[in-house]
């Protein structure tokens, strides 16, 4: 819904279903109709994330300095908190409120016209996310545990609304944590990126913990740059976000994760799920995303040639087709055996909506081997392979 590629955008807030800011390093946006068209606005220099408490208040991180408005962003007072880095900001109510940063943490009980400073750790922290007024989470940079663990991504957890802050070991090895979500005080999901001795490159990971951070569980690695947010709606739905250009989806609270199809490869830094259907990314070369079916596709401006999606790939029992349409078309969807006998007729001819599409194939008559699948529209086709286990 926004594209403009001399901006930046590392940040996305939603005080209201229809008011909503983007914030990079040389401005931010603002929409007043729920993410459909946006405006751009002055800002603090240096931006590294807005947070609305409502339409008019809200405050933005920048280096070492957090600034607040009350007047929705029409000017902004800054509170010098003398320290580095800030980026991760979370509130708990409308006086009580944390932001986290190069090996510390500020707090403020007066909504924001003072804070102070609370050391936490040497790692840069990167996001923090309150699950209760009590409870909260603060997530960065890998570090030690203890002498004999691998460094792990940094995470940090509150009981007391703050006062005291205790580490946790994720387990996620040579990993930086760079997005949270506390779905409930003890229900957390975190992700991040990093390198593995037994791989190559710089690699998404998603960890998911039921008891306050005692035991994890990873979903498998994606083969991507790094994921670096994460929102829910509620217990069950959420999406991540991360590069190149990187949409995962949940709907179990995040036991199993999808990746989506993504109009651009430009990295996705922030994520925000206003409600079940409606959210909006935001992105390098000013890329700003909107969806409305709950972070199965994204509106489809950005969308300029046919592309398909099969998860999962290997599958055991039904594999789904997404593919996104430049526009309207009528569609042929067919999948066939590696002997090139056909194995079902998803579509025929049938008119299709521009945008992201589904169609599932189910598998429970077939063999285990290697299937192909052909997409015919009104201006081209696609094919592609995919693997039945069983």
């Amino acid at each position: 819904v926004y594209h403009n590629p001399a901006e930046g955008f590392g940040s996305v807030t939603f005080p209201t279903p229809d008011t909503g800011w983007a914030a990079g390093a040389l401005n931010y946006i603002r929409t007043i109709d729920g993410g459909h068209t946006w405006t751009t606005m002055p800002t603090p220099t240096g931006a590294q994330t807005i947070l609305f408490i409502t339409s008019k208040l809200g405050y933005v991180t920048s280096n070492g300095t957090i600034y607040r408005t009350v007047d929705g962003g029409g000017s902004w007072t800054p509170s010098v908190t003398g320290g580095a880095d800030l980026e991760g900001i979370a509130f708990v109510n409308p006086d009580t409120g944390f932001a986290v940063g190069l090996s510390y943490a500020v707090r403020t009980n007066d909504s924001g016209k003072t804070w102070t400073s609370q050391q936490l750790t040497a790692v840069h922290l990167r996001a923090v996310s309150f699950s209760s007024p009590s409870v909260g989470y603060a997530v960065g940079d890998r570090q030690k545990f203890d002498p004999d663990k691998e460094q792990s991504g940094a995470c940090y957890i509150t009981t007391n609304g703050g006062d005291t802050w205790t580490q946790v070991y994720t387990g996620m090895t040579e990993v930086d944590l760079y997005g949270v979500a506390a779905i409930d005080d003890t229900t957390l999901v975190v992700v991040g990126g990093g390198g593995f001795k037994d791989t190559q490159g710089f690699l998404g990971r998603i960890a998911r913990t039921t008891n306050a951070g005692n035991s994890w569980t990873y979903d498998s690695t994606f083969s991507a740059g790094g994921l670096w947010s994460v929102s829910f709606s509620d217990r069950r739905n959420g999406v991540a976000v991360g590069d190149p250009g990187l949409i995962l989806r949940t709907t179990d609270g995040g036991i199993h994760w999808s990746q989506q199809i993504s109009p651009t490869q430009a990295t996705l830094t922030a994520i925000k799920m206003l409600n079940d259907s409606v959210g909006v990314i935001v992105g390098d070369s000013g890329y700003v995303l909107r969806t409305s079916n709950g972070g199965a596709g994204v509106s489809s401006p950005f969308i300029d040639s046919l592309q398909v999606l099969v998860y999962p790939n290997p599958g055991q029992q039904d594999v789904q087709f997404q593919y996104a349409l430049p526009t309207a078309s009528h569609v042929s969807f067919a999948v066939y055996s590696s002997d090139g006998s056909l194995a079902g007729t998803l579509l025929s001819n049938a008119l299709q909506p521009p945008g992201i599409n589904l169609v599932t194939f189910s598998t429970s008559a077939f063999a285990s081997g290697s299937y192909f699948y052909q997409i015919q529209t009104g201006s081209g086709s696609q094919s592609g392979t995919f693997t039945i286990i069983k």
